[in-house]
């Protein structure tokens, strides 16, 4: 489907939403069957997104449950694997180390020495682990305080502010740090049905606090 072809189909579809949209709204102020349509219109337009919002909860739930199950079956799943693979090599691991030793002895008897095999499933033979020099720490604040002359960029530990912090020191003390400044964003009045602002089109970004 080209790009015009996907819009056009899209606003087909929007349009029939919408129509379906006016036959709900339709039915629900002919059924209320009071004498303020439009109070009526908005009771049905309130109900709406409180049952549009439910589903998005709903959804949201069910998606939390869906990943704890999918987490618990890829745990179930890799101890299994990782249980079959120990048993494998301790079963079977000393004789395929044998048959590699003797491959690996007729196959250097030809050519450069080598020191793993080409079979079906891959690579089988030797390689080199270990080896390398580590450092162990001994004592943390001891290395700590010499890591940061030395090598500071050793020290792991991000030192970040925290605005709430620093908003409830403002609030308690009227004072503005060195560094920071005070912003003082003007209030605006939006518009909410429940749980909705309208300036949010998909999904809510913003609960109302003060619609009472």
């Amino acid at each position: 489907m080209s790009e015009l072809a996907a819009i056009d189909q899209a606003a087909i579809e929007l349009e029939a939403r919408l129509a379906q949209a006016e036959l709900e709204a339709t039915h629900y102020m002919e059924t209320a069957g009071s004498d303020d349509p439009e109070r009526d219109f908005a009771d049905w337009f309130s109900v709406t997104l409180a049952t549009k919002r439910a589903k998005l909860d709903d959804a949201a739930a069910r998606r939390k449950a869906i990943l704890a199950l999918v987490e618990k079956q890829f745990g179930y799943e890799t101890k299994a694997i990782g249980r079959d693979v120990d048993e494998l090599w301790f079963h079977f691991g000393d004789r395929v180390n044998a048959q590699c030793d003797k491959d690996l002895a007729e196959q250097n008897r030809h050519g450069k020495p080598k020191r793993s095999v080409n079979y079906a499933g891959g690579k089988v033979g030797y390689c080199t682990k270990g080896g390398e020099p580590t450092v162990e720490v001994d004592n943390e604040a001891v290395a700590m305080a010499h890591a940061a002359k030395a090598c500071p960029e050793a020290i792991q530990t991000k030192r970040t502010l925290s605005r709430a912090v620093l908003k409830d020191h403002l609030r308690a003390t009227g004072e503005i740090l060195p560094g920071t400044h005070k912003e003082e964003p003007a209030k605006v009045n939006v518009f909410y049905v429940g749980k909705f602002v309208r300036q949010s089109h998909l999904l809510p970004t913003q609960e109302p606090s003060d619609g009472e």
